[in-house]
């Protein structure tokens, strides 16, 4: 999975700008290099002296050039480029330490309120030009909505997996001041239960209700959700529901909590039929009191598609005392 990591989902993006989108190879031929000219570092370079001789550093860029003449907002003509960091590459297991400065320039940077608050970096670094950096940010926090989905106007899933859980593990520690070894276990170990197994969609499912006053009535309302849940996959009038699973835990005698955790086990042949697009899959609330059926959209689907055959592993331990 791609760590394109957004603040919208307890995640940190850095986004920096540059001055110009020439780009660095373009900078190296026409100028010499710093050690070039005897500028003395500490250290020695790797064999190509860039950053990707650090293991795991993984960079990609892409530069947009298009039009001539005239300015027209909307339409061109268009010069500029993005470049994006992966600190951990592909495999974000770990956040890295992190800190930034302002040595001088004039320009926009956002996402550095988290790294001033816990000194980690968990996400990409995006470069572009100052105009741009709204928009990059924008666009990777959308990518992460790929694990979230609306269920009407009163419920929302979002699709849980090691990385999402992993945050939610750090935003609670962060936010609640937890700093014992055995306080933060617990924390890990609830979180823990909510991981998917093979073969298996686990999701929060929130019931959003902004008017305080129509909470328990609401909630009372929708007393027997459980049993109204499902995820339905349809192709060539072969139909089959395959039921949510919630957590015991959540409810009361009359009414159900605000939020749900819930699991969808397939098996092998739901599994197959799950991963092939020609068969379409819905998630389902038949509740008397609210139903709807929404077809789970296509990236959502798709980022589901990629952890559902994985063995995730365990949550970070706590350390020991």
């Amino acid at each position: 999975m791609e760590p394109l990591l957004s603040l919208a989902f307890r995640r940190t993006v850095l986004v920096l700008l540059t001055s110009s989108t020439v780009s660095a190879n373009a900078l190296a031929q026409s100028k010499p290099r710093a050690r070039d000219l005897g500028v003395p570092f500490v250290g020695s370079p790797g064999p190509n002296n860039a950053i990707t001789d650090v293991a795991g550093v993984r960079v990609g860029h892409t530069t947009l050039i298009s039009g001539e003449g005239e300015l027209r907002v909307g339409e061109g003509p268009v010069r500029t480029g993005v470049t994006v960091i992966l600190p951990r590459g592909n495999d974000p297991a770990d956040p890295v330490f992190g800190g930034w400065f302002a040595l001088n320039g004039n320009g926009e940077m956002t996402g550095t309120a988290w790294i001033e608050e816990s000194g980690f970096l968990e996400g990409p670094i995006a470069i572009t030009n100052t105009h741009s950096v709204g928009v990059v940010r924008d666009a990777i926090i959308a990518y992460k909505r790929g694990r979230r989905m609306a269920l009407g106007d009163r419920a929302t899933l979002l699709f849980e997996d090691r990385e999402t859980l992993r945050f939610q593990v750090q935003e609670m520690v962060w936010v609640e001041r937890i700093g014992e070894p055995e306080k933060i276990q617990n924390e890990i170990d609830v979180y823990n239960e909510l991981m998917p197994g093979d073969r298996e969609l686990s999701a929060t499912l929130f019931i959003e209700i902004t008017d305080l006053a129509e909470i328990r009535p609401e909630l009372e309302r929708l007393t027997g959700l459980d049993k109204h849940v499902a995820l339905s996959l349809e192709a060539r009038g072969d139909s089959e529901a395959i039921p949510a699973r919630f957590d015991a835990k959540q409810f009361e005698p009359n009414r159900i909590s605000a939020v749900q955790y819930i699991r969808f086990s397939l098996s092998d042949s739901q599994a197959e039929r799950f991963v092939d697009l020609g068969v379409r899959a819905a998630i389902r609330i038949d509740h008397p009191q609210y139903r709807h059926e929404i077809e789970i959209p296509p990236l959502v689907r798709a980022s589901l598609i990629s952890t559902l055959h994985g063995d995730p592993k365990p949550l970070l331990q706590a350390p020991s005392s």
